[in-house]
């Protein structure tokens, strides 16, 4: 929880080229269907951390395959119509990754 009171994911990067890559990327470039950057800890060379919004079903993945829990009995498999909107919007952000960046980027984790 930040101290707005906001809530957010985050990534630990081991290797500093990558996170200086991402920090890069997410300096150029914003889209509507990417997860939004927040910020970024550095405090030493083995604990790199880049912070996200905090996305409401943690990922794609968990959007989509969703299932009821205990905790959670009113949580319901997605329709199609949902499915389609979330292919689309995933196709969307490749799109723009792959022919409106220059140069054009490949994002190897569709989570």
């Amino acid at each position: 929880m930040y101290h707005n009171g906001s809530s957010g994911g985050f990534g630990k990067h081991g290797k500093s080229g990558d996170v200086y890559y991402e920090l890069d990327f997410f300096a150029r470039f914003s889209h509507e269907r990417l997860v939004p950057f927040v910020g970024h800890c550095m405090e030493n060379e083995n604990e790199r951390f880049l912070i996200y919004k905090q996305m409401p079903h943690r990922d794609l993945a968990n959007a989509l395959y969703r299932k009821a829990t205990q905790q959670n009995k009113g949580l319901q498999s997605l329709d199609w119509i949902t499915r389609l909107k979330i292919a689309t919007g995933a196709a969307e952000a490749l799109y723009y990754l792959h022919h409106e960046c220059e140069p054009p980027l490949v994002h190897s984790c569709g989570k």
